[in-house]
């Protein structure tokens, strides 16, 4: 399937902008609604890059699932992995602008459960659900969880789904993209916690690894000039973030 989906995309990589960028579902920092691209990475990668003077519109951002997205960003010149989280592991594998967004970490469960968790060892002995490739399941496997006893998910509304109904008892999964999601499909969120918080991790646009020094300095500066605060004392890239939170997350 990965391969399928290499082949369908990659003619595409060669026309339009100067990059390609590839978008998994996470909202709020990833959303993909009628196959346009929106949320915080995408907005803000518009703007950077218009103001960094390449070539990139809204129509240069696809989706692919996590997976694939992670692989063709590290094979193949001029794309980018929107909104990743940049781990120990992860460093060396690509160029990197950021970050973006700050995400938190963790368990989410359903507050009926009354699950009380005080560490990973705990945890193992309840039905845990990731998306394939993502932080926090590196994160459970780094910390001893076997991958074998993980549920493993390609797409986050299946994952919340899953959770939703009952089928996995705890989610591995951003806080806030969790709750967002949850909104999106019907779910109160405020019927769920986080009951084990893994960290807080800086999300970044991942560049494909050998994507020229002066590009990427280019794009950081315009991201850094995008957060100074303007003559009302608000940034745009507050601008851009606060479109996308509501009251209740």
């Amino acid at each position: 399937m990965g391969i399928l989906l290499f082949i369908l995309i990659l003619p595409s990589l060669s026309t339009a902008g100067d990059f390609k960028a590839f978008i998994t579902q996470l909202p709020p920092i990833k959303i993909i609604q009628d196959d346009k691209a929106s949320g915080i990475a995408s907005d803000v990668l518009i703007r950077i890059m218009e103001k960094a003077g390449f070539a990139f519109t809204i129509d240069d951002i696809v989706f692919a699932p996590w997976q694939e997205s992670y692989d063709i960003t590290r094979t193949t010149p001029k794309t980018i992995c929107l909104g990743m989280a940049r781990t120990e592991s992860r460093i060396a594998e690509f160029k990197w602008v950021g970050p973006i967004y700050t995400a938190k970490l963790g368990l989410i469960a359903s507050k009926k459960l009354h699950i009380p968790i005080k560490n990973f060892q705990e945890a193992t002995s309840f039905r845990i659900g990731t998306i394939k490739g993502s932080a926090p399941e590196k994160i459970l496997v780094q910390e001893g969880v076997p991958l074998e006893n993980l549920t493993r998910f390609d797409h986050n509304d299946e994952a919340i789904r899953m959770l939703h109904s009952g089928q996995i008892d705890l989610l591995a999964f951003p806080k806030s993209s969790a709750l967002y999601g949850m909104l999106q499909i019907g779910i109160d969120p405020n019927d769920y916690e986080m009951v084990l918080e893994f960290r807080d991790v800086d999300m970044y646009y991942a560049f494909y690894p050998l994507t020229d020094d002066i590009e990427i300095l280019k794009i950081q500066t315009a991201l850094d000039d995008l957060k100074k605060n303007g003559p009302n004392g608000i940034s745009e890239y507050h601008e851009i973030i606060s479109k996308y939170f509501r009251p209740s997350i």
